[in-house]
């Protein structure tokens, strides 16, 4: 019997066709792009809220990671490049409940959500810079949660305004109406994208 992953969801597993050269595609499915200037609050199952500055974020330093995007429309692109923070020094200071298991996280403005195991929050970025550059406001500047790339990009949320922790899952908008809350890619759909994908990184390093 082969390993399963999450759902397995096999109507989005078929749906990876291509891989994308060059700049990642942008796709909304938000009502708007919210204006800037607010601050990331971390709530939920802690000791006390907390409320950061977005500058303050910012000044955390970055760490660099390399995290393939999957997209449920058809396409997915290795070796994204963000810079960003990582979960561990956003938590400085946070005392979450021995309890707490998940994260919730919201954008601003919109009903995007995203809930994901503290440990796949460890495994992803919080960023604000991709491929050297300052990521655009239409991507999710000037904080985007990106998720580990076992993950469907659609777990990735843009514009990051709240953290929540919690102690069961609760599935977002946009995660209940895909059908696969949990957005788990099944390992053959992996394999079969690494595969695609040396032969990418093979063709790059000729040019």
């Amino acid at each position: 019997m082969r390993p399963r992953t999450g759902t397995d969801q096999r109507p989005l597993a078929e749906r990876v066709q291509r891989i994308v050269d060059g700049e990642v595609p942008i796709l909304h499915l938000e009502p708007q792009i919210p204006d800037e200037g607010w601050n990331l609050i971390i709530d939920g199952d802690v000791a006390q809220r907390v409320e950061i500055p977005m500058s303050k974020v910012h000044a955390m330093g970055q760490i660099k990671r390399f995290v393939d995007l999957h997209c449920v429309w058809g396409w997915s692109r290795p070796d994204c490049e963000w810079e960003g923070v990582h979960l561990n020094a956003l938590l400085d200071g946070v005392e979450p409940s021995p309890a707490a298991r998940y994260l919730l996280v919201t954008a601003r403005s919109s009903p995007y959500a995203s809930c994901v195991t503290i440990e796949e929050a460890k495994d992803g970025l919080f960023a604000w810079r991709l491929q050297g550059k300052d990521i655009a406001p239409d991507r999710g500047w000037p904080l985007r949660f990106v998720t580990p790339g076992y993950k469907w990009a659609y777990k990735s949320v843009k514009w990051v305004e709240r953290i929540t922790f919690l102690e069961s899952f609760q599935p977002g908008m946009w995660e209940e109406r895909v059908g696969d809350p949990k957005g788990d890619i099944p390992w053959d759909v992996l394999q079969r994208f690494n595969e695609q994908a040396e032969v990418w990184r093979s063709l790059r390093r000729r040019r």
